[in-house]
């Protein structure tokens, strides 16, 4: 089967109807999230009074729902895809270990592909909600905010998928959620709680009036590559 026709096919998967309605739920709940905290229904004279203050409580109220949303979406999406009972398609499509990792190959793809539209429509709302209520907006740390957050995605997604894959539980992927919840709150709450998970599970840290990758751009590059080498090894070795 041609790569294309193969995207195609996990994407239709991967959008099953319980992730369609999840995800839907999840817009009408961020679109609502973000009109309270930009004050969209306060006057505009109470929004340009207080321009500053709410321009820094949509920022961080904002980049911080999605910095927890997006990778619990990441971790459900790839856990829940390698599980047996949802991975059984490629059962019709594999025949050896080449045709193996091109389905493997093809799937990671699709998955990569279909979070970063998701961050990037959940982030169009963002952006669209914040140039319309928000005085002075401004978008330019929010840029480099979508880039981070997805990689953080990356990584908790294809540990998700490697939990999956060993466990072959749902359990897997409902304990990484909880796991990066409670690492998100180390974060929060001590300043050098995060140093020693950051090694193998970066975070989003606000840095002034910005937010920033808890390491540098360089390693976190290096962890996915490292994480996507772990998962592809342990697909393949799975029997066919």
């Amino acid at each position: 089967m041609k790569i294309n026709k193969l995207l195609k096919l996990h994407i239709v998967y991967l959008l099953n109807k319980t992730t369609y309605i999840l995800l839907l739920l999840l817009s009408l709940f961020l679109i609502t999230y973000f009109l309270m905290t930009s004050h969209a229904f306060y006057s505009y004279s109470d929004r340009w009074m207080n321009n500053y203050e709410y321009n820094l409580e949509y920022l961080y109220n904002g980049i911080g729902i999605l910095k927890l949303i997006m990778p619990i979406i990441a971790i459900y999406i790839c856990g829940n895809s390698f599980l047996e009972v949802n991975d059984n398609y490629g059962l019709l499509l594999i025949k050896d270990y080449k045709t193996k990792s091109i389905y493997y190959l093809s799937k990671i793809l699709s998955i990569n592909l279909l979070i970063f539209l998701i961050c990037s429509i959940y982030y169009i709302f963002y952006i669209i909600i914040g140039y319309f209520f928000v005085i002075s907006f401004n978008i330019s740390c929010i840029i480099k905010s979508l880039i981070y957050v997805y990689y953080i995605c990356l990584c908790y997604g294809l540990f998700s998928t490697i939990m999956s894959k060993i466990t072959s539980k749902s359990l897997a992927y409902i304990f990484i959620i909880i796991f990066y919840i409670i690492n998100e709150g180390i974060t929060s709450y001590n300043d050098n709680g995060y140093l020693i998970l950051s090694s193998f599970f970066p975070t989003l840290v606000q840095v002034g009036q910005g937010f920033n990758l808890s390491v540098s751009f360089s390693y976190i590059n290096l962890l996915v590559i490292v994480y996507h080498l772990f998962s592809f090894i342990i697909y393949y070795k799975k029997e066919l």
